[in-house]
């Protein structure tokens, strides 16, 4: 699409007046009544040509699209698991009432799919005029940035604004219509003015453990600054793993800790119904629920390291297989995954093998 953003387009407009009433008596040889015609105006109207998003798109060297990783990690969802978080006081005052809340566990603790949880809740519950907006920091793939984050963020603001792209518009224009590259405060200056001009505001921001570890000092200032008591319409919540330097950076940051007094009740109800559905000696009756007991004991609080279990659970096909399977099994994520690691590369097996770097990363 070719850029005329300094092109006009004028119409011009013919208005006449309506026809006059016929003429007043005349004398004695009365006259005709006039045409009573009114004055016609004709008046030019200018329109600018906006410049178009795919512009702007290009611009900020498109943001990535935040949906996939949404859709990905509500297909992991497990039906009824996170109520609890939905239900929980601390997060309804959140949601209610504009402020900070920082969700944080362990690796493993299921925090992604929480924040997958929570924005589908907003995005469905949430007053019309309400904005949602979200990112997910991730290691396998190049959404590790600060800039990259804050770009998708201001675009999704954008589309939600009463006036659409409107910041990001002036912006282009202020650089030179383009030829400039927007710097980090730029942008922030274009987030300032998206958060005056929308109602209420819901920012997620997940993993942010998995930022760059050399864009850290920047990231906790840039959430810090979305803190402030001025923002005063801005919902911010977002999730890491239990990092000293976060701990001391968010101290008064309200919070959430999950670990295994929150997370078991999940973790048993996934297991519970997926041990059902396995097929094997474990699905009956008789040994179900003390498998189930037995993984969710294990897992400690964590979901990814009851997924791992369940897999050893497949590989088992008897009851002693398991038992004995039990009594050697590594109680840490980093113990299970060597384990499987071995085992997948000795099998040669490509689907195992893929399933084992999906868990790593």
């Amino acid at each position: 699409m070719s850029h005329q953003d300094n092109q006009s387009i004028t119409f011009n407009y013919t208005i006449s007046g309506g026809t006059g009433g016929g003429g007043g008596e005349g004398g004695v040889n009365g006259g005709g009544g006039g045409p009573g015609e009114g004055p016609t105006v004709i008046f030019g109207h200018s329109i600018k040509n906006k410049i178009p998003e795919e512009i702007l798109q290009k611009w900020l060297e498109f943001p990535p699209d935040t949906q996939d990783r949404q859709y990905y990690l509500q297909s992991l969802h497990h039906p009824a698991t996170g109520n609890w978080l939905l239900c929980d006081g601390t997060f309804i005052s959140w949601k209610n009432t504009p402020g900070s809340l920082w969700i944080k566990g362990i690796s493993g603790t299921g925090k992604s799919v929480l924040s997958s949880t929570v924005i589908r809740e907003l995005v469905k519950t949430c007053p019309e005029k309400s904005a949602v907006a979200y990112f997910y920091f991730d290691f396998s793939n190049n959404r590790q940035h600060l800039d990259i984050m804050v770009q998708s963020i201001i675009w999704q603001l954008s589309g939600q604004s009463p006036l659409p792209y409107g910041a990001l518009r002036q912006l282009y224009k202020t650089l030179k219509n383009g030829a400039t590259k927007p710097q980090q405060e730029d942008l922030l200056g274009v987030l300032e003015n998206l958060l005056s001009e929308l109602d209420w505001t819901y920012i997620i921001i997940d993993g942010i453990d998995e930022c760059r570890k050399t864009d850290w000092k920047h990231l906790i200032t840039f959430i810090h600054n979305l803190c402030h008591p001025a923002k005063h319409r801005l919902h911010l919540l977002f999730t890491s793993q239990l990092i000293q330097e976060f701990e001391t950076a968010f101290k008064d940051i309200t919070s959430i800790t999950l670990g295994s007094k929150v997370s078991n009740n999940d973790i048993k109800s996934f297991v519970g119904s997926t041990v059902r559905e396995t097929g094997n000696w474990a699905s009956e009756n008789k040994y179900a629920r003390d498998v189930t007991d037995q993984i969710v004991q294990k897992s400690n609080g964590m979901f990814r390291l009851a997924e791992c279990l369940l897999r050893e659970l497949n590989l088992c096909n008897w009851k002693d297989d398991w038992d004995k399977a039990l009594t050697v099994l590594p109680t840490t994520l980093s113990g299970i995954y060597s384990r499987f690691l071995t085992r997948a590369i000795g099998s040669l097996n490509p689907a195992f093998i893929q399933a084992i770097f999906r868990w790593l990363i």
